[in-house]
């Protein structure tokens, strides 16, 4: 499947308003539809910058920081995890699960539009926390 195949137009909830240059979309994964914003530079972009939210979140968490990036020369994504708000509800909720979901997103916006594939650069707090969980020295707790 070709990026273009995995990713349609979409719909803001009824009664939500976004910035204008916010448009949304819905990708395609194993999991089902998962829901997605994109603001777009001026011109060509520098870069992809994919917003991923943490375990309580969605992609309006990020509708004020897209057109800033975008503002910047990003091509700016976020999406809705599984099971979170508007996105395919699959039943299975590990951890591998949202990371395979993340790297089918950004696997679609890499290349969207028929373009070579860029890079996609992951932003957000569930990102961080993935990163700090596999690099970073475990705290040790002692009760009180």
């Amino acid at each position: 499947m070709t990026s273009d195949d995995a990713i349609r137009p979409g719909r803001f909830f009824p009664g939500k308003s976004f910035p204008d240059n916010v448009t949304p979309w819905v990708v395609r994964t194993d999991a089902g539809d998962l829901t997605a914003l994109r603001a777009m530079p001026q011109g060509e972009p520098r870069g992809v910058a994919l917003m991923v939210h943490g375990f309580i979140g969605s992609k309006e968490d990020s509708e004020f920081v897209l057109p800033e990036l975008a503002a910047l020369g990003w091509e700016a994504w976020a999406f809705t995890s599984r099971g979170h708000a508007d996105s395919a509800q699959p039943g299975s909720y590990a951890l591998a699960d949202f990371a395979s979901d993340t790297v089918s997103v950004a696997r679609a916006v890499a290349g969207f539009g028929g373009r070579e594939p860029m890079p996609v650069h992951l932003v957000g707090p569930l990102a961080a926390w993935w990163w700090a969980r596999r690099f970073l020295p475990r705290p040790t707790c002692s009760p009180m």
